[in-house]
Formats: C-alpha cells, structure tokens, sequence
C-alpha cells in the first residue's frame, strides 16, 4: 500500500475546475484516472473505469450496519473527447446513469456483457473516491472514533485507487498486489499521476 497527500495549490484548484465545469470534483478525479490509466496502458480508444458504489439508495438500506457496496461500470470513451473538459462531461452523463442502475450486481453484469470473465478476478482495477466526512457514532457517554483500519497482506484487486479529496489536500492511497508490481513502480506511477491531475486542473481552466 502506497499512500501520499498532495498539499499544494492543486486541492483549490480541482475544486474550481469542477465549479467552473458545472460538476463535481469526483468526476474531474474520474476523468483524470481514466486518462491516467489510458496513457499507462498505451490505449487510445475507451477504458472501462470500475467505480465503488454505496449501494444504498433503497431507504430500508440507510441504517443497515455493514458493507453493501459493490462497483459500477464507467466507460471513457476517450476518443471521442476532444479535450479534458469534453471528457468531464461525457463522464458526468455516464456517472449519474451508472448509478441509476447500481443495484444491479457488478457480477451480474459481467456475466452478461463477458461471459469468460465470470470466474476471474474482477475488476482488476477498482476507483473510489471518499467525498463524505466519516460518520459519528453517539454512544452516549462513550468517547469514539473512527479511523481506517488497512488489511495487509491481501490485495482485492490488482490496484485499488481511494481517492480523499479536502479542502486544503488531496490523499492517494495505491493499495496493489506485490506479485505483480514493486514497491518502485507504484511510486513511480503515484508520480505521474499527481503530474496528470496537476495537468488536468490546468487543462479544465
């Protein structure tokens, strides 16, 4: 796991990118991953993004203790987005009708739309970003509080990009499997990808 926080100008400036393109800072941060991701796969047509979802629409969910979330498809249909901006709105389209239809199951879907990734490691590449403070618990006299709790040594999923935007930083954490990538790669790639986001609030002014 691979965590480090970007403190300069560009938390104030993501914020004002999404204010100026009439979105949120989850979809600039999409856009940004999703053009990341491209450039370090070397592709240039669509990159299919799996977005962790709450999975609690239904108001019976809300006060359910436990995890029920599970992840929804976005595609970044990169080629037909001329510029950044262009991309931050074709996802934010693709955002909300995503989330329309969350409480169908990722494995569901798979099955359906790629049969042969049924049994396999799916995704393989999960993007989440926290933009809710953490809930507080009201045990009366009880002083609590919550923080992370980070399961070492088991990787869910090839990469698992959490995302925690404020006000005055931005938080990254790459957790990644070891069988497949060094220690050096993940630094490099947190590296490049502040350098992408850097650029990506430059490029939606």
């Amino acid at each position: 796991m691979h965590t480090w926080t970007i403190t300069d100008d560009t938390p104030a400036r993501l914020a004002g990118t999404a204010a100026r393109l009439g979105t949120t800072a989850y979809t600039v941060l999409a856009a940004t991953f999703a053009t990341w991701l491209a450039d370090l796969c070397g592709e240039r047509g669509d990159i299919v993004l799996a977005a962790s979802s709450a999975n609690r629409v239904p108001r019976d969910r809300s006060e359910i203790v436990g995890i029920l979330g599970d992840a929804v498809l976005l595609r970044a249909r990169l080629s037909e987005a001329e510029t950044f901006p262009d991309l931050v709105s074709q996802l934010r389209t693709t955002l909300f009708t995503a989330l329309d239809h969350q409480e169908l199951p990722l494995t569901d879907v798979v099955s359906l739309v790629s049969p042969e990734l049924k049994d396999a490691l799916f995704p393989t590449v999960l993007f989440t970003v926290i933009t809710t403070e953490p809930p507080s618990l009201n045990l009366q006299e009880v002083l609590t509080t919550i923080r992370a709790l980070p399961v070492q040594g088991v990787a869910r999923n090839e990469l698992y990009v959490v995302i925690a935007p404020q006000a005055d930083t931005i938080t990254v954490t790459f957790k990644y499997s070891t069988d497949l990538f060094t220690h050096e790669t993940v630094e490099a790639w947190a590296g490049s990808f502040t350098q992408a986001l850097r650029s990506a609030v430059d490029s939606g002014s």
